[in-house]
């Protein structure tokens, strides 16, 4: 970049983190991946990192390893000027010391870009978010060894990486054997865009800048460009008083695409997005992303299912900025109706309904809705039960988001099939006690009128984002059914919003008695015993 932050590490960057994958077959280790995070000064040290271990399908001594290793930035920097150096050993880990300490890590003949020590904007990095502020990067690239080639070339690898660094290396092959050192921006933290309708005709941009915590926003401005069909617009620039402060930038006639960028009172630029159509949210905002934890699914001490999710360590939007919560695809993108008009087949393309009749099918797309979701997720099922419960809201990401179920009070009462001495109500109440046990913050809440006011079952994430159920989750892919997102969802999500209103909390509604049991038996609405 022209005007590069050519400044120490130790000036603007705190704390670094090494996140790194390596082979060994017996004590010859050789790299296959890593990246260093260089964290702005204020983002909390992020919590130190288990070794974890796999061994190589089919191998008796070969092994693929992970680990982040937290330390101050220039350890970090240190450690991979060496690198570049020719001396890339295994780092020593301040809590966790292993014999590998210190240990060469051989990856062959690296080249460095860029050249020397200049740094280049990082926007083609799948481990980072597509649509970021000015992080910088310098990379190692070197050919891996035959051996691990071979080692690591196939689906049950590609996996195992994937749910550790969160991007697939088969796919991003000219990753293999390569070494990068990524240093976000010292000054912008994160921005937000939203959409405003001025009226029926202009509409209007509203940004919303925030800092880091030691960062000043003394002297930064924000230039906004609109491209229209016929050429761009003059940029409008507006200086930013305050973090957080709202900006609007106002346009006549329907944005058609916009680019922004920040620059500080020396002229350097801090932030910078290129034309896009309307982005509803864009930044840096992240999460402590540091392995996976394995949840079993118990049903009268019997697993009926299992699955893993990313383990996230340390405060949301605390800095560290590699997991799940930053794929690109966790940005959404939202248009106007006057937008989803001109280009109506593309846009509409992602709302295809999915046909679902394997249960554990349908069980992985609910989770991976419902891991999308970073404030709020609301399920409206009248049937929904323990194993719901369980088998779905474990995959929300502990401390945040809040997860409100509604159902019917009807049906807590029921007996159920297999024991009738107990209730639906028992069952869901041990799970909740285990869902809070996981720092997951849940609330169940009765729908109004008792029964079952709602036929279809509903999923809303963020409050912005909605789908439909033809079945209950509690059953869902047993039968053939659907799954689909409801496309222009404001209405939608408005009705739940009013449902949501009227319904009870369930601590309420036990404390004025009325969880009597029913003589009825338990099912959902196919019949199966829940």
């Amino acid at each position: 970049m022209s005007e590069s932050k050519n400044i120490g590490a130790a000036v603007q960057w705190e704390h670094g983190i090494i996140h790194l994958v390596w082979w060994r077959f017996g004590k010859v280790r050789r790299l296959v991946f890593g990246w260093i995070e260089l964290m702005p000064i204020g983002a909390p040290l992020p919590p130190n990192h288990p070794f974890l271990r796999k061994r190589i399908s089919g191998a008796n001594e070969s092994f693929v390893h992970v680990a982040r290793f937290p330390m101050n930035a220039n350890a970090a920097v240190e450690w991979f000027d060496s690198a570049q150096r020719g001396a890339l050993v295994l780092p020593t880990h301040p809590l966790l010391p292993t014999p590998g300490d210190g240990a060469e890590l051989l990856c062959g003949d690296m080249d460095a870009e860029p050249k020397g020590s200049d740094w280049a904007v990082a926007d083609q990095l799948p481990f980072l978010p597509q649509i970021h502020g000015l992080a910088e990067v310098r990379g190692l690239h070197g050919k891996m060894n035959f051996d691990v080639e071979a080692d690591t070339n196939t689906d049950d690898f590609d996996q195992w990486f994937k749910d550790h660094m969160f991007f697939s290396l088969r796919e991003h092959s000219e990753f293999r054997g390569s070494l990068l050192c990524v240093r976000y921006d010292p000054v912008v933290r994160w921005v937000d865009n939203r959409l405003m309708d001025l009226s029926a005709i202009d509409e209007a941009e509203l940004y919303r800048v925030s800092t880091w915590p030691s960062a000043s926003s003394e002297g930064l401005k924000i230039s906004v460009t609109q491209r229209r069909p016929y050429g761009t617009t003059k940029p409008i620039v507006r200086e930013i008083a305050r973090p957080g402060t709202p900006i609007e930038i106002q346009w006549r006639g329907k944005i058609a695409e916009t680019a922004s960028e920040i620059v500080d009172r020396d002229g350097v630029v801090r932030w910078r997005s290129g034309f896009t159509s309307f982005l509803r949210q864009i930044g840096i905002q992240g999460a402590f992303a540091v392995g996976t934890d394995a949840i079993e699914v118990r049903e009268d001490g019997k697993v009926i299912d299992s699955f893993s999710k990313s383990k996230l360590i340390g405060p949301r939007g605390a800095g560290n900025l590699v997991g799940e919560a930053l794929r690109a695809d966790s940005f959404q993108v939202a248009a106007s109706v006057s937008r989803f008009k001109r280009e109506e087949r593309e846009r509409l393309a992602q709302y295809a309904p999915t046909w679902l009749e394997d249960e554990k099918h349908a069980a992985n797309l609910v989770r991976a809705i419902l891991g999308q979701a970073r404030q709020s997720v609301w399920i409206f099922d009248p049937y929904f039960s323990a194993r719901g419960l369980l088998r779905f809201v474990l995959s929300v990401q502990p401390g945040s988001p809040k997860v409100e179920v509604f159902t019917s009070a009807k049906h807590l009462r029921t007996k159920l099939k297999s024991d009738p001495s107990k209730r639906v109500m028992d069952g869901v109440q041990s799970a909740m006690a285990d869902l809070k046990a996981h720092k997951i913050d849940i609330e169940l809440r009765l729908l109004p009128g008792g029964a079952h006011p709602i036929h279809d079952r509903f999923i809303v994430v963020d409050e912005s984002r909605a789908w439909m159920s033809g079945n209950s989750l509690s059953a869902i892919g047993r039968r053939a059914s659907v799954l689909l997102e409801v496309p222009l969802c404001e209405d939608l999500i408005g009705r739940l919003t009013d449902v949501r209103k009227k319904s009870t909390s369930f601590n309420d509604w036990l404390s004025r008695g009325e969880g009597e049991i029913e003589d009825v038996d338990a099912a959902d609405d196919d019949g199966a015993p829940l």
